[in-house]
């Protein structure tokens, strides 16, 4: 019995320029003769009787007398006859004459297990590791092919062939054994790329259609529950579209062992074919069955699925019988539902009759009953499970636009009925009115005060500056929607990094106004040569800006090659981690905040830094977080938190030291921004 198309993917897939036909004998030999090999189909194939040795350690690549091994067929292996031990040395005799000594020959093997091959003693090649130990033992389905030359005269071909797997494969419905072909290179070749590239298309045809129409109708289930029977159309067309998938792509796997999870779940997918069909017609045409049968068959399909996945060959002919009823009692279905007159039950009734055709055409192909081709055994049945599917769909859409028609009729009853309560309704709304309108201008304010924060936000450096030697982090989290902190970097051609870290009066939308002048004044002197000039002008200017009561207290800092100068007006003080002594300094920098009534004379600090010196710079944000008991973090046990996470690397740094501020106040809310700035010397 041949189960569905399935090729154990050939194995030497080769090439030659041209070869030979092939007289089949009983006594183990083959004649390779061209003119013959030209009248084939593109390869002939060897006998498959071969002589057989089963000694596990035979050397194959030792030629000798072969007349007194029996002959095995290649492609059973019945084991149970012992015939077959698991391991051993097939040889066949190849004669060659006049017409393609000297010429290449191409040899083609398909096979379940793996393999060595021989040639007059010379190894040609090897697909997988043959062992009769299973942890050893790697199978492999051959995607490349083997270029070998005949002189004229007998040639020995021996194959060391292993399949300790052969009763798992059986047990599948897959022949364990092997089989040999032989053909002409230039037809070969072309036909095996051919060959490939054609179930490539028809497995994205047929799976791409029968997808397709899965998602559709059970997109159409999802979004409309009542039309119940698009759910079983889908899982139809989602078995169908598996299935295909599954036939269709068996040539292109490299490992047989792969057949034996998907020969049954082939079975299931057919059984759930099954299922969908039967469950589909009678859902289309109002039919049930009484209860009992209705239990009784499920039951039945459970226990066959089961079976099915413990014993894919045993019950693969019960599988086949299943569909063929299945189809049968759509047939069935159908025609009643087009006696009494059913609306498109001709749609139906078409693509039901076209799936009886196809399917019961491959399943006498399959069955051995009439020639299995490629077109009898498996594209004639998809195409008309396909035509089944276009059919049905179509019935499935005027279904549902009739429905969405007397929806539309019954809506304007409603509309009409609808009137008099309408009226009564828009008192009703013009209360709910006044109130959408107030909380409209609720919404309007949020959303200026959202967009305030996305302009402070964009004010923020997109990125920070890849400084050569220098390791920078940054991070900021404001109390309210606009905050009132602010920072910024500025890079020159020469490599100096100039900086700010700043912080306004209070937080919102005034904050937020200084913080824009202030980026605004940073952007203008941020390249001037002094740090305490550029206060003083930005001083002046906020000042001048006339903003009443507010201040911006502001660090600038300015960093090159290991020097750092630091000026601040009203900032807390910059921290400095120093990687050969491990301790912490503070640096203290006198200063009034920029807006300030009085003028002051800010002055610039200049610290010495190492490889792996650590600089935090902070806003009061994190010292003066507040816990639930009204307790402050400090300055020192936010230096003391810094010490101890000073040796990670810059993010490591910002994100501990927030986290740190966050477990200090135990869910209580931010009462200051928090911004903070680090810079590391050399690597982490």
């Amino acid at each position: 019995m041949q189960r569905r198309r399935r090729t154990v993917t050939h194995a030497l897939a080769t090439a030659l320029v041209v070869v030979s036909h092939v007289a089949r004998a009983q006594d183990g030999t083959f004649v390779v003769n061209r003119a013959a090999l030209e009248g084939t189909e593109v390869f002939a194939p060897l006998p498959e009787a071969w002589r057989f040795s089963p000694d596990e350690t035979l050397d194959c690549s030792s030629p000798r007398p072969d007349g007194d091994a029996p002959l095995v067929p290649t492609r059973p292996l019945r084991s149970k006859d012992g015939d077959f031990p698991g391991i051993g040395c097939f040889r066949l005799t190849l004669v060659a004459d006049a017409s393609v000594a000297g010429q290449p020959l191409a040899l083609r093997l398909f096979q379940a297990g793996a393999s060595e091959v021989f040639l007059d003693g010379q190894r040609v090649a090897s697909f997988g590791n043959p062992s009769l130990d299973v942890t050893s033992f790697v199978p492999r389905q051959p995607q490349t092919g083997v270029v070998v030359s005949l002189s004229e005269g007998p040639h020995l071909l021996a194959i060391r062939y292993a399949n300790p797997l052969q009763s798992a494969f059986r047990k599948a419905g897959v022949a364990p054994g092997f089989r040999a072909q032989i053909g002409l290179a230039e037809r070969a070749l072309p036909e095996d790329a051919a060959r490939a590239a054609r179930a490539g298309r028809w497995a994205a045809l047929f799976g791409g259609i029968c997808l397709s129409f899965a998602v559709l109708h059970g997109l159409l289930y999802a979004f409309h529950r009542a039309h119940r029977e698009n759910l079983p159309f889908a899982l139809l067309c989602g078995a169908n579209a598996a299935l295909a998938t599954l036939l269709f792509a068996q040539g292109s796997w490299s490992d047989p062992r792969v057949l034996l999870l998907s020969e049954p779940a082939m079975n299931v997918l057919g059984l759930l074919f099954t299922t969908s069909l039967v469950v589909f017609v009678h859902q289309v045409f109002g039919v049930s069955w009484p209860r009992l049968l209705t239990r009784t068959a499920g039951a039945g399909i459970a226990v066959l699925s089961v079976w099915t996945v413990f014993q894919p060959s045993a019950s693969v002919f019960l599988v086949f019988v299943s569909m063929l009823l299945a189809s049968a009692e759509a047939v069935r279905v159908t025609l009643l539902a087009t006696l009494r007159r059913r609306s498109s039950a001709p749609l139906v009734g078409v693509g039901l009759l076209c799936l009886a055709l196809g399917f019961g055409t491959g399943l006498l192909a399959n069955l051995g009953f009439v020639p299995a081709t490629p077109w009898t055994s498996s594209l004639l049945p998809f195409f008309s499970v396909t035509l089944l599917l276009f059919f049905s769909s179509v019935h499935l859409s005027r279904r549902f636009a009739r429905t969405n028609v007397e929806l539309a009729a019954r809506l304007e009853e409603v509309k009409a009925l609808s009137e008099a309560k309408l009226r009564d309704e828009r008192r009703a709304q013009d209360e709910r009115l006044s109130r959408s309108l107030l909380e409209a201008e609720l919404a309007r304010k949020a959303a200026e005060l959202e967009e305030a924060r996305s302009l402070q936000m964009s004010m923020l450096p997109a990125r920070l500056p890849q400084v050569p030697g220098l390791s920078l982090a940054a991070r900021m989290v404001t109390a309210t929607e606009v905050g009132g902190d602010y920072y910024d970097f500025d890079l020159d051609d020469h490599g100096t990094l100039t900086f700010a870290i700043g912080d306004a009066t209070g937080h919102g939308l005034r904050a937020g106004t200084l913080v824009t002048a202030t980026k605004s004044l940073f952007g203008a002197f941020a390249r001037e040569p002094e740090l305490p000039g550029m206060l003083t002008r930005s001083g002046l200017a906020i000042r001048r800006m006339n903003l009443r009561l507010l201040s911006m207290a502001l660090l600038l800092g300015r960093y090159r090659a290991g020097r750092l100068q630091l000026a601040a007006a009203g900032m807390p003080p910059p921290l400095v981690f120093r990687a050969a002594t491990g301790l912490v300094e503070t640096f203290l920098l006198e200063g009034l905040p920029l807006g300030s009534p009085s003028r002051f004379p800010y002055v610039e600090t200049t610290i010495e830094l190492a490889p792996g010196d650590v600089v935090l710079l902070m806003s009061d944000g994190l010292p003066e977080r507040l816990d639930p008991d009204d307790e402050m973090l400090g300055y020192d046990q936010a230096a003391a938190l810094f010490r101890s996470v000073a040796r990670e690397g810059a993010d490591t740094v910002a994100t501990r030291l927030l986290d740190a501020g966050d477990a200090w106040a135990r869910g209580r809310p931010l009462g200051d921004d928090v911004t903070l700035l680090v810079l590391r010397v050399g690597a982490c």
